[in-house]
């Protein structure tokens, strides 16, 4: 499969988020949509019944993890947009604008500090300058550390080898080999 490739649903940031991981030729994006803790809270106490049956609320967060893999689908996310369907130079320039531009479109939208702490993170771009540690789990896990961070996407085992090969057509596995 060629770039840009989605990863939609990924558990980010100790799998407390989840998002799009897109990766395009040189840049990696994630955009966050998705507050995993707050969705298995509600899964945890819509199944709870107190007492010895709060084993149905474990169940209902397992039910909640099971629907999150399910929903893990690799494909041409809608963030994507007309340009799923180009290939070429030209559509890949063209998309790294048009994300970057929602990038910057939520940097500038004032937040009220109280926001921050309960909030979902802003979108990220990561090109491989950027990047000083790039690991990927045998689980499926993508960590790597940038300049103040460590973040960690969960894409798992079924699509690791497609995010590998994807991160080494992008320009992220140079000199590590494959």
């Amino acid at each position: 499969m060629g770039l840009p490739v989605s990863f939609d649903n990924v558990p980010y940031y100790k799998g407390a988020y989840g998002g799009d991981l897109i990766v395009t030729g040189g840049v990696l994006y994630f955009f966050p949509h998705t507050d995993l803790e707050k969705e298995r809270d509600q899964y945890a106490r819509a199944f709870s019944l107190g007492g010895f049956l709060d084993v149905v609320g474990i169940a209902g967060v397992f039910i909640h993890e099971v629907r999150m893999q399910v929903r893990k689908t690799t494909n041409r996310s809608a963030l994507l947009g007309q340009f799923s369907r180009e290939i070429g130079g030209a559509s890949f320039h063209m998309l790294q604008q048009e994300l970057d531009a929602r990038i910057e479109s939520f940097r500038k939208q004032p937040r009220p500090f109280a926001e921050f702490s309960s909030s979902i993170p802003g979108p990220e771009r990561f090109t491989p300058q950027d990047v000083k540690n790039l690991s990927l789990s045998l689980a499926g896990t993508l960590k790597l550390e940038t300049r103040y961070d460590t973040h960690d996407f969960r894409v798992g085992p079924r699509w690791k080898r497609l995010l590998r090969d994807s991160l080494w057509q992008a320009g992220f596995l140079r000199g590590l080999g494959k």
